[in-house]
């Protein structure tokens, strides 16, 4: 069979194991799928990694996007038929297979980032990426609680300036610069001058 670690790549994974451990009525599979192994769910990856938009996609449509190949998920009987099992097992392990194949294809890209959901914007020191476009130009951490405004620093004299933090923005303090030239328009100052006077910057929340 595929290497155990599989075990970890998602829901569709372990219905597989679970439809293997019924047919043998194996107890060490049965044990395993007990103890609720940590997880990865394999269409919010594709979605993490840029290849699909919706992480509900199916896992015949990730193997045409992912692999470029054709894949018929097998229909698994509510009741095993003993004459049935082997045909049932080759295929399960070739759903398994499929998995793994598109999670080791998925591995090699870079990840494009998620948007922060609505529970994520209020999370002290969450790690986020600032976009302009499609363009990474800085990481840094929320910060939350605040006070509603940030006084950034406007100039080399130490001059202040407001900037208003709404509902649709958030306060991040920078801990890396991408790219330094970037303009970043609420400060009207690039990222490279954010972060090194205070590091501190309001920003709207869908570029993060």
């Amino acid at each position: 069979m595929t290497n155990p670690s599989i075990i970890k790549l998602g829901f569709q994974v372990k219905q597989c194991l679970s439809d293997i451990a019924a047919s043998f009525n194996d107890p060490e599979l049965r044990a395993s799928l007990r103890s609720n192994p940590a997880l990865l769910d394999l269409g919010q990856h594709a979605k993490l990694k840029g290849v699909v938009s919706n992480p509900m996609t199916s896992l015949d449509a990730l193997a045409g996007t992912v692999l470029k190949r054709a894949f018929a998920p097998p229909s698994v009987p509510e009741h095993w038929d003993s004459v049935a099992d082997t045909v049932i097992v080759e295929q399960l392990h070739c759903e398994v297979d499929c998995i793994w194949q598109i999670y080791i294809c998925l591995s090699t890209r870079n990840s494009v980032g998620l948007p922060l959901v609505p529970s994520q914007t209020q999370l002290h020191d969450h790690p986020i990426t600032l976009f302009q476009g499609d363009k990474p130009v800085a990481e840094g951490t929320l910060i939350w609680p605040h006070a509603g405004f940030l006084e950034a620093i406007d100039d080399d004299k130490g001059t202040k300036c407001p900037v208003n933090i709404t509902a649709k923005r958030s306060l991040i303090e920078l801990t890396q610069v991408l790219v330094p030239g970037a303009i970043h328009t609420l400060h009207a100052q690039c990222i490279q001058w954010i972060y090194d006077h205070g590091r501190k910057a309001v920003v709207t929340t869908s570029t993060l």
